[in-house]
């Protein structure tokens, strides 16, 4: 699939439409949510659809599926910001690894950091994580209602990384 399937798909579908009755009632109008993985956005712009008064932050650290996030959230123009950085236990650099598909695309679904899985050939993306509390504080942020964290293996760590310097934090789900 090409980067403008990608982006059409990111833009003007939603798949996750059925956990909106499952979410509402987590969620106030002017709720804070952290998207730690945020990916293309599907989860974002749901989050968008129940804080129409609050703040998504969609951390995206991968190049490829931010490049796409951002498309998206000039389309669909709602309380949705885009973080180029990861979400992580500590703040620093990473490697995230995008397998590359037969044809030369990339399957940026399944990034991951840490080392190359699979015979296939990777393009290493070199990327910046910072903390909940570090963007917290950077952010003035004086609650967090929700963080979804689907961040390929360090879910664990992001969500342990906040610590009592942290505003509360209200729900916290990880997503593998």
């Amino acid at each position: 699939m090409t980067w403008l399937a990608h982006a059409f798909k990111a833009a003007f579908q939603q798949h996750h439409k059925a956990l909106l009755p499952a979410l509402r009632p987590l969620l106030p109008r002017d709720g804070v949510v952290l998207d730690a993985g945020a990916h293309a956005g599907q989860f974002a712009f749901l989050f968008a659809r129940l804080v129409p008064d609050g703040r998504v932050y969609a951390f995206e650290p991968g190049s490829y599926a931010r490049s796409i996030l951002r498309v998206a959230a000039a389309v669909k123009r709602g309380p949705v910001s885009v973080r180029p950085e990861g979400l992580a236990e500590a703040p620093g650099e990473s490697t995230l690894q995008v397998p590359v598909k037969p044809p030369g695309s990339v399957r940026f679904g399944v990034a991951h950091t840490g080392a190359p899985e699979g015979d296939g050939p990777h393009v290493a993306d070199p990327v910046r994580v910072t903390t909940v509390d570090a963007f917290a504080a950077h952010a003035g942020l004086t609650r967090l209602d929700f963080i979804k964290a689907d961040i390929e293996g360090a879910n664990c760590g992001c969500c342990r990384a906040p610590s009592t310097a942290s505003p509360p934090i209200g729900r916290a789900c990880s997503w593998r």
